[in-house]
């Protein structure tokens, strides 16, 4: 069974945007997410950086935009609300296959804005991905049953605790748990320390699993640039 990868696009300046988003299309990523301000955890990056990827890199290799107005917790005021669904609007425009983002209230899923936010995605032809918000809940398979609800695409998690050292090495029982429980419905895409190392450690026990793919960022970086050759190792070692 092939499992997808996800590379994520450090995009704070169009030229090592550009740089690190063909790195990463060379090596064999099908999806790639793009964030500005990954020192706080990755934030809406301009539009225009999205539209200039998008030209960039061959049209199946799929360009998420992150939307994420701050860093701190995943609660958003009425008005940041406003901006995320702008920012929706505008990612679209700019010809975005899908959008990652999440909102909580408390240690749950904010169902209310979840809903408003994976809706603006779905009118615009995009997917949606709850992203790594789903490990500062409480009980993930609560939120994935309110996700799945929700019609949401996708969701990304270590299985670990937001804001911790730990990895996916570390959550490896409760991605089973996850993986067991959407059973398909959604994909469910694992981050948190990938590399070819811990990629050898989980599939055995996920491969059987159905919707799984991985997501990695600073294990495919060389000099602080995304790094074909390390895309492509990590690419052979999912498929091995």
């Amino acid at each position: 069974m092939s499992h997808e990868l996800e590379i994520c696009i450090a995009c704070d300046s169009l030229p090592a945007s550009l740089r690190n988003a063909r790195a990463a299309a060379r090596g064999g990523a099908n999806r790639l997410e793009c964030c500005a301000s990954m020192h706080h955890g990755g934030l809406t990056p301009d539009p225009e950086i999205i539209e200039a990827i998008r030209n960039a890199v061959p049209s199946d290799v799929a360009v998420l935009a992150m939307v994420r107005p701050r860093d701190g917790n995943f609660e958003w005021s009425p008005a940041e609300a406003d901006v995320m669904l702008h920012a929706i609007r505008d990612m679209a425009s700019a010809g975005a296959s899908g959008i990652v983002s999440g909102a909580l209230q408390g240690r749950k899923v904010d169902a209310e804005l979840t809903d408003r936010l994976i809706s603006k995605t779905r009118e615009a032809g995009m997917a949606f991905t709850f992203h790594r918000a789903l490990d500062a809940t409480t009980d993930r398979i609560q939120a994935l049953t309110t996700l799945m609800t929700l019609g949401c695409h996708r969701v990304l998690s270590a299985g670990t605790p937001w804001g911790s050292a730990l990895g996916a090495r570390d959550g490896i029982d409760e991605l089973e748990r996850m993986a067991a429980h959407h059973q398909g419905r959604m994909d469910l895409v694992v981050g948190g320390g990938i590399s070819v190392a811990s990629v050898r450690l989980l599939l055995p026990k996920l491969k059987h699993h159905n919707n799984i793919s991985f997501h990695a960022y600073s294990s495919v970086m060389v000099d602080g640039y995304t790094d074909a050759g390390c895309v492509a190792a990590l690419r052979d070692a999912l498929n091995a």
